[in-house]
C-alpha cells in the first residue's frame, strides 16, 4: 500500500476530503489515518511519527526512514538511497540527520550511515545490502560497527 503526506490549505480541503474518503468505500478501508499539522509542530509530529524531513528549496520533504537504505555523504550534500531504488539529495551535514533516525541505524564510515534493517550480511571491511549495493566500513569504524551488528541480530527488533 503506498504512503501520501498531503498538506491542506484551509480547513475547507481537510473537511472536503473527510468527507470523499468516508463515502467512497475504497479509500474508506485503505486509508489509515488522516495527519492535520500546523507550522512549527508538523517537523516533530512527522518525526515523531517515523518521517525524516528533508530540507528543499521549496520548503520541505518528507521521507519514510524505515524505507532509507543507507546515506552518503558527498561534499556539502546527503545522499539518501531507499529501498525501492529511488535517491534524494539535499544539503546538511549526517550530524544533522542522525538524531532523527532510529538505533537501526549505524555510522559505518565518515560518508556512510546504514541502515541495518537492509543489510544481508557484514563482511570484512563492507555491508552487503538487500537491494545489492556494497557500502564501505572503515577500518576506523569496523570494530564497533560489528558490535552494533551483532548486537543488533542479537535483538530480533528487524523486520
Amino acid at each position: 500500500m503506498a504512503e501520501m503526506l498531503i498538506r491542506f490549505r484551509s480547513d475547507t480541503d481537510l473537511e472536503s476530503l473527510r468527507e470523499f474518503v468516508s463515502a467512497e468505500s475504497r479509500w474508506k478501508d485503505n486509508v489509515k489515518e488522516i495527519i492535520i499539522l500546523d507550522g512549527e509542530k508538523e517537523r516533530s509530529e512527522l518525526e515523531k511519527k517515523g518521517w525524516l524531513i528533508l530540507p528543499r528549496k521549496s520548503g520541505v520533504h518528507p521521507v519514510r526512514v524505515h524505507k532509507i537504505c543507507y546515506l552518503e555523504k558527498s561534499g556539502r550534500c546527503v545522499l539518501l538511497h531507499l529501498m525501492d531504488g529511488s535517491k534524494h539529495v539535499f544539503y546538511g551535514r549526517f550530524e544533522d540527520v542522525l538524531p532523527n533516525l532510529s538505533s537501526c541505524f549505524v555510522r559505518c564510515h565518515k560518508s556512510f550511515v546504514v541502515n541495518m534493517e537492509h543489510t544481508e550480511e557484514l563482511a570484512r571491511y563492507s555491508f552487503s545490502l538487500k537491494t545489492g549495493a556494497v557500502v564501505p566500513v572503515s577500518q576506523k569504524r569496523y570494530q564497533e560497527t560489528k558490535a552494533l551488528y551483532k548486537s543488533f541480530l542479537n535483538s530480533g527488533d528487524y523486520f
